[in-house]
């Protein structure tokens, strides 16, 4: 498999890393998760959109959160790493370690997101 992440940052230092960019408004944030290089700025350019969050509950008293598991899975085997925030999203503290508990291609999910049913999903995504 080709390193992309590695590949695309060459020459340029930094590494890639999974984080929230803030987006919203006053009052109302809204996340993207995001893979970016280590250097930009936290809501600057990033190189993939691979989820959203929003912390705020909804009418059904739920915060809606919205990944896109498979390429979340790919900047993994490429050396992202997971900022804390991410970290305790996905549920994986020490996320440096390797892929999780169960092995290569394993991830496992907070129980906030599996759990409590989240309803919706980030439609942006794609």
């Amino acid at each position: 498999m080709v390193q992309l992440g590695s590949r695309l940052l060459r020459g340029r230092g930094g590494h890639v890393v999974i984080r929230f960019a803030l987006g919203g408004c006053t009052n109302r944030p809204f996340f993207r998760i995001v893979a970016a290089n280590s250097r930009r700025a936290r809501d600057g350019k990033y190189l993939e959109q691979l989820g959203c969050l929003d912390p705020l509950p909804n009418a059904h008293g739920e915060k809606v959160a919205g990944l896109n598991l498979e390429r979340l899975r790919y900047w993994l085997g490429c050396g992202a790493q997971l900022s804390r925030p991410a970290e305790k999203l996905l549920g994986r503290p020490g996320a440096g370690a390797g892929l999780g508990a169960g092995g290569p291609g394993s991830l496992p999910l907070s129980p906030r997101l599996t759990g409590q049913g989240w309803r919706g999903s980030c439609r942006s995504i794609q």
